[in-house]
């Protein structure tokens, strides 16, 4: 309906899903872990497109995008978006990515900083993440491992989920859960727990403290229960002067759904100013 093509790109890395489409500067869109693109960015497109040139990919696997690969890092990840930036001829976009986007989008600003205008990082608390803060998000979940809450292994589990990404979660029916559960998180299950370990294995205690080039935006959900908005503050301090923070009240861990028209105003201030 926001007159997005799809496409399907084979590049160096796999086979990559990918929402193409709009008019204006190249904006990425990254999606986070417990979504893929169509999910993700739904509240978005419509209203992004008439500005800028959308590329909505599902990261690897994730949605419909796939890899023979045994490598499962941000690095991975950032190299598949710099081929497909390439697929389409594009030198340089802004770039946002929502939670594990975020990480994906932060590991390819830092790495080749070139190729990002400017950086949106939603509810991703990258350097500003600590072994500390995991360990307390796991107690405060009652949770073993990240991967018990983001990748439930049954439908009872995707309703937990909500209730973390929404400050007020939807009502979905019961005898939805069980298709929700069978679409979203029943395939790729064994890669994701791997991306998983790979962003675990790159936390640092103390964070490390990183500026970055391009002019980035933090947009935070005041309410996340996965990423305190205290991370956001210390996020903006690790990142250096070119960074800005907006903070969404009433939102959690997904504020571009639940409070998108507030979220959309604050990507195209931004992206304008």
């Amino acid at each position: 309906r926001a007159g997005l093509q799809e496409d399907q790109v084979s590049l160096r890395c796999g086979s990559v899903h990918c929402w193409v489409g709009g008019d204006g500067p190249p904006l990425l869109l990254l999606q986070g872990f417990g979504s893929d693109a169509l999910w993700q960015w739904e509240a978005q497109v419509s209203v992004l497109a008439r500005d800028y040139r959308l590329i909505v990919p599902d990261l690897l696997f994730f949605g419909k995008s796939t890899s023979t690969s045994s490598e499962r890092t941000l690095e991975f990840q950032a190299r598949m978006l710099v081929d497909l930036l390439d697929h389409y001829g594009i030198d340089k976009a802004h770039v946002a990515g929502v939670s594990y986007g975020g990480f994906v989008a932060l590991t390819l600003a830092m790495g080749r900083p070139a190729r990002v205008d400017r950086l949106i990082l939603v509810d991703s608390p990258g350097v500003g993440y600590s072994r500390a803060d995991y360990e307390k998000m796991l107690a405060r979940h009652k949770i073993e491992h990240i991967g018990d809450l983001l990748l439930p292994t049954k439908p009872d589990g995707v309703r937990r989920l909500l209730d973390v990404a929404w400050y007020k979660s939807p009502w979905v029916p019961s005898f939805v859960l069980p298709d929700i559960h069978a679409n979203m998180f029943c395939s790729q299950v064994d890669q994701k727990r791997e991306l998983l370990e790979e962003v675990l294995r790159q936390i640092t205690d103390p964070p490390e403290i990183t500026s970055l080039r391009p002019k980035t935006m933090l947009i935070w959900g005041q309410n996340d229960p996965l990423f305190p908005v205290d991370i956001a503050y210390r996020m903006q301090r690790a990142l250096g002067p070119n960074t800005v923070l907006s903070i969404i009240k009433k939102a959690a861990h997904t504020p571009n759904l639940e409070r998108h028209k507030t979220f959309n105003a604050s990507v195209k201030d931004f992206l304008s100013a």
